[in-house]
Formats: C-alpha cells, sequence, structure tokens
C-alpha cells in the first residue's frame, strides 16, 4: 500500500473555508435562488396550488358559495382591478387582483434570502386599510398560504448552491 503525505494541510483547510465562506455568501447565486423561489411560488399560486407543506404542491382549499358570489360582484364592480390572465371567481388562486402575488419579492442579507410582500396595495373599498403582509396573513389563517418550496423546487435550489460551491473551488485551486 503507498503512502501519502500531504504538506501544508493548514493551507489547504484555511482556503478551503475561505471558499465555503465565498460561495454561501455569493450574491449571483443568493440572486438566482431568490428570483427561482418567487418565481415558483407565483406560478404554483396562479395555479391554484399551495407550496407551503415544503414537499408536495396540494390544492388551495375550494371557495365558499358566498366567497364565490362576492368574488363575482367585485369583478362586475372593478374590472380594472382583477388580474384578468389568472382570475376565476370560483377557482381558489389568490389572484383575485393579483396584487398580492405582484408584491412577492425578496431580500439578500449577508448569507440568506427572505421572501416578502411589498407594502403598498390599491384599496378596493374605502375601509380597506390591510398590507400585503395582513392580507397574506389572513389567506394563512384561512388556510390559503401558499409560500414555501416543493421538493423539485428544493433540488433546483441545491444544484444552484452546488454550481457556485465548484465555482468557487476553481476560482481558489487554479
Amino acid at each position: 500500500m503507498a503512502k501519502v503525505r500531504f504538506k501544508n494541510i493548514d493551507k489547504v483547510t484555511a482556503r478551503l473555508n475561505t471558499v465555503f465562506n465565498e460561495a454561501k455568501t455569493s450574491k449571483k447565486m443568493l440572486n438566482e435562488i431568490g428570483t427561482f423561489v418567487v418565481e415558483r411560488n407565483k406560478f404554483f399560486a396562479r395555479s391554484g396550488k399551495s407550496l407551503e407543506d415544503n414537499n408536495v404542491p396540494k390544492k388551495l382549499p375550494f371557495l365558499k358559495e358566498s366567497t364565490i358570489r362576492i368574488r363575482k360582484q367585485l369583478a362586475f364592480t372593478f374590472p380594472s382591478m382583477i388580474d384578468g390572465t389568472f382570475f376565476k371567481a370560483d377557482k381558489s388562486n389568490v389572484t383575485f387582483t393579483g396584487q398580492l402575488l405582484k408584491s412577492l419579492r425578496y431580500t439578500v442579507k449577508r448569507d440568506s434570502i427572505a421572501l416578502i410582500f411589498l407594502g403598498g396595495r390599491k384599496k378596493m373599498m374605502p375601509d380597506d386599510a390591510a398590507t400585503n403582509d395582513q392580507v397574506y396573513d389572513n389567506l394563512k389563517s384561512l388556510g390559503f398560504g401558499f409560500v414555501g418550496l416543493d421538493e423539485k423546487g428544493q433540488k433546483r435550489v441545491a444544484r444552484l448552491v452546488l454550481d457556485e460551491f465548484r465555482r468557487t473551488l476553481k476560482k481558489f485551486f487554479k
């Protein structure tokens, strides 16, 4: 059996530590992941599915008859407010006006990504003072939460991280 001797193992370990730290804080990677997660959540929400369980997309709950009537009436009264691309009065897809989904964004802070809803909303009723965060919290309490990541999306994020790690590794160990 051949013997292998390592020289300067401390230097290699220190460089690997640098590679890990640089890869995990890569703005390019974090922005790619943030964009992917936001678009994936919007796509599934518009499809009437929730990713909240972080595993398999599930259908959002059915709407009550009273909710369907209200949605039809509001769509008739305020046609310019409706996100016509995906809106259906009887379909649960959190896109009545589209404002909530359009406000979904991500922020990058050092080595983490946070999904946020931007605050501003067009009011349909004079007494409507809810922010997008409050609208989401209300929907979530009713069983209509949709923010998460499915298994396929998690694999894609893992691939983005691995690709960034490889790029950084090549850069440091030429």
